[in-house]
């Protein structure tokens, strides 16, 4: 009987040490999973700071987009990304940080084959401005998009 007792416990403890090294195996493929996607993830994120990407071929869609006086650089991007100019707003935003803009009030014509640098080129550069924000318009949300949160005012205010 001890015998008999023996052989299980041995095959109880191969059985164990299979488990642990599936069950590892099954962690580190996990991990490795991870870290490829975190690195796609930053890869992109990246290319769209740093790259020449745009939204759509030449000639590309033509929106008007109205830019407030005392609009965050976030407040903006989200605009941009709303109206599909603009694939990122995170990465918009960080590219313009970067760059220290110093985005304008006014109503800017662009377009969704334009790169973010060209987007911000428009849209750092007054004389761009198709109609000024006058203190009529200055309080005034731009039509083609919804009204800003109170939590997006709240932001605005902080930046």
């Amino acid at each position: 009987m001890g015998d008999h007792s023996a052989k299980s416990r041995f095959i109880f403890n191969i059985m164990l040490a299979v488990i642990r090294v599936l069950v590892n195996c099954l962690f580190y493929a996990v991990v490795a999973i991870l870290l490829v996607r975190a690195a796609q993830y930053a890869y992109s994120f990246a290319y769209d700071v740093f790259g020449e990407e745009t939204m759509a071929e030449e000639p590309g869609r033509e929106v008007e987009v109205v830019i407030l006086q005392g609009e965050s650089t976030m407040s903006v991007a989200e605009k941009l990304e709303r109206n599909r100019l603009i694939d990122n707003r995170y990465a918009f935003y960080v590219k313009a940080k970067l760059l220290e803009a110093n985005i304008m009030p006014g109503t800017f014509l662009l377009k969704d084959s334009m790169t973010y640098q060209e987007i911000l080129d428009t849209i750092t550069d007054p004389d761009m401005s198709i109609e000024p924000v006058t203190e009529e318009t200055a309080g005034e949300p731009s039509e083609a998009l919804p009204e800003e949160s109170s939590e997006d005012a709240d932001r605005t205010e902080q930046e």
